[in-house]
């Protein structure tokens, strides 16, 4: 049970592409989980999805513009 609801964790973290139960299983299986862990811990995580996120606004921005 706890290995399920470590993988998905991992199912429901903002990583692409999304991985399937059965790859999220391996990962913790595989210890993946603590570097993934401390990727998600550090910084550079939160820089990262800041910018995709600012990214996409403008992109979606410029699409809802774009036309008119």
């Amino acid at each position: 049970m706890i290995l399920i609801e470590m993988a998905n964790q991992y199912r429901s973290a903002p990583i692409l592409p999304k991985p399937t139960n059965s790859e999220a299983l391996e990962w913790v299986k595989q210890k993946v989980g603590d570097d993934l862990r401390k990727y998600f811990n550090d910084g550079f995580y939160g820089d990262v999805t800041q910018e995709i996120q600012e990214s996409r606004r403008r992109f979606e921005k410029e699409c809802a513009t774009w036309h008119q």
